[in-house]
């Protein structure tokens, strides 16, 4: 089964509190902000089954972390 990320986030999600140490022009603070837009869950829904088994990761993390 498809797992979904919440398109509301999260005050304490590492993208978000950890934004300042980061940096905005570098590659880590572009992929934390443009990530879930480069990479949507619905993209992959055509590589899982529906109703079978339990939820996956989601791809649209696994893509994030594939590029970190």
């Amino acid at each position: 089964m498809l797992g979904h990320q919440s398109g509301q986030g999260g005050l304490f999600r590492p993208d978000h509190a950890l934004r300042g140490h980061v940096g905005q022009g570098t590659f880590y603070g572009l992929l934390a902000e443009q990530g879930r837009k480069w990479f949507r869950d619905e993209d992959f829904a055509a590589l899982y089954r529906e109703g079978f088994g339990r939820p996956s990761v989601p791809p649209s993390q696994l893509c994030v972390a594939l590029l970190l």
